[in-house]
C-alpha cells in the first residue's frame, strides 16, 4: 500500500528534495502547490521574474537565461488542443497546457475557456505566493489589454514597470491610480495618455509614504504638474521645456513637496531655453561647490557622466514658507552639431546634503 504525502517520513521528503533539480522542484510547485507544500518546496528561491505584455499575448519568463528559463504564455485566443497538451489545476481553474522544450528553456503555452487576463492574474499570484524573488522583477507594456494592469501584483517591489515605449498607450483613470498609488516600483516609466481625457489626481491615503521611488514621465496629457504625485525623484523623459518654470514655481510656493531630485530632458538647445526656465522666478548664484554639485550629479545612475556636461549654469531657488533651498543646474549635452539641453534639481533634503559630503545636524 503506497505512503500518502502526509503520512510520508519527513527523512524520505528530504531524500527527494535532494534529487529533485530547481526546474523539478518548479515544474512540480506550479502543476501541485499542495504537493509542494507538503514535500517542503514551498517559497523555492527564483532568480527573477520578467513579465511581457503585448496585444495578441502575455508572456512570464521564471529564472534567466543562459542557466535556464521558464516561459509562461497566455495568448488572447484559445489555442487548439493536441496530444502534448495536460491539464493544469490552477486555484480551481482547468487550464490547458502545451509543454515544449526549448533548451536550456521550458516553454509553456496556457489557455483556457475564459479571461486570459484573469488567468495570469491566477499566475502570477501563484508564482509569488509560492516562490521566493531573489533579484529583479520587471514588467514591460508593449500594449495594455482591457484588465491587465490590475492584476499586477501589489504585493511585491518591482524593480521596474515600464509602459510604452517609443509608441505612445492609453490608460484608463482607474489604471494610473493602481499604478500610482497601489504597486511598489523603484521605477516606474509612464509613456502613456489617459483616456478618456482627463488630469490625473492624486489622492493621498493619510501620511503613507509613496510606493513609487522614482517616476519617468514620457508624455504630459495626463499630468498636473503643479500638483505632481509625491515621488522623490521625478524625471521627465523628453522635450521638458514648458513644464520645469511649473514645476520650478509649484515647489516654492510650498506644492511638490516630496520631489528632491529632478532630471528633465529639455530637447533642442536654444539661448531663450534658460530664459523660459527662470522666467518669474527669484533666484541666487549657488553656494554649492563645483566639487559638491558633481558629487551630487554622479551620485545617482540615471544621470549622465558628468564630463559629458558642458556651459553649466547653477542657481538656487528656496522655498517661500521654511527658506529650504535647491540648486537647479542647467547645461547642455550631446554632439556640438546637434545640442540638448538638461535640467537638473536637487533639493537640500538632509539625504541629498549627506550625498555631497555636508554635515547634517
Amino acid at each position: 500500500m503506497p505512503i500518502s504525502l502526509h503520512r510520508m517520513p519527513i527523512l524520505i521528503k528530504k531524500m527527494i528534495i535532494s534529487e529533485m533539480s530547481l526546474d523539478e522542484r518548479l515544474h512540480l510547485s506550479v502543476l501541485s502547490k499542495r504537493a509542494s507544500c507538503i514535500l517542503g518546496l514551498y517559497k523555492a528561491n527564483l532568480s527573477s521574474i520578467l513579465i511581457t505584455v503585448k496585444a495578441s499575448h502575455i508572456t512570464v519568463r521564471v529564472g534567466k537565461l543562459p542557466r535556464g528559463a521558464w516561459f509562461f504564455e497566455i495568448p488572447f485566443y484559445s489555442s487548439s488542443k493536441d496530444n502534448n497538451n495536460f491539464v493544469w489545476k490552477l486555484e480551481g481553474s482547468a487550464i490547458q497546457v502545451k509543454r515544449t522544450h526549448y533548451p536550456p528553456q521550458t516553454h509553456f503555452v496556457l489557455s483556457a475557456d475564459g479571461d486570459a487576463v484573469a488567468l495570469f492574474g491566477k499566475l502570477l499570484r501563484h508564482l509569488t505566493s509560492s516562490h521566493n524573488i531573489q533579484n529583479c522583477f520587471d514588467c514591460k507594456f508593449y500594449a495594455i489589454p482591457d484588465g491587465v494592469v490590475s492584476q499586477l501584483e501589489s504585493n511585491y517591489v518591482y524593480d521596474k514597470i515600464d509602459i510604452g515605449n517609443d509608441r505612445l498607450e492609453g490608460v484608463t483613470p482607474e489604471d494610473l491610480k493602481f499604478l500610482l498609488e497601489n504597486l511598489r516600483a523603484k521605477v516606474l516609466r509612464l509613456n502613456v495618455e489617459c483616456l478618456p481625457i482627463s488630469i490625473y489626481k492624486y489622492q493621498k491615503n493619510g501620511d503613507k509614504d509613496s510606493l513609487i521611488q522614482k517616476l519617468i514621465i514620457g508624455s504630459y496629457s495626463w499630468v498636473n504638474f503643479s500638483e505632481l504625485p509625491p515621488i522623490r525623484v521625478i524625471s521627465i523623459w523628453r522635450d521638458g521645456l514648458h513644464q520645469v518654470n511649473t514645476i520650478l514655481k509649484a515647489w516654492i510656493a510650498g506644492k511638490n513637496r516630496e520631489m528632491e531630485i529632478g532630471d528633465f530632458e529639455l530637447g533642442k538647445y536654444s539661448d531663450r531655453n534658460r530664459e523660459m526656465i527662470f522666467t518669474g522666478i527669484e533666484s541666487d548664484t549657488t553656494s554649492l561647490t563645483t566639487a559638491e554639485r558633481n558629487a551630487f550629479l554622479s551620485s545617482e545612475s540615471h544621470f549622465p557622466n558628468i564630463k559629458a556636461l558642458r556651459d553649466t549654469v547653477a542657481l538656487d531657488i528656496t522655498r517661500e514658507e521654511d527658506e529650504l533651498r535647491a540648486t537647479v543646474i542647467e547645461a547642455t549635452t550631446g554632439p556640438s552639431f546637434q545640442p540638448t539641453q538638461k535640467m537638473f534639481v536637487m533639493v537640500w533634503s538632509d539625504a541629498n546634503l549627506r550625498t555631497i559630503g555636508r554635515i547634517v545636524d
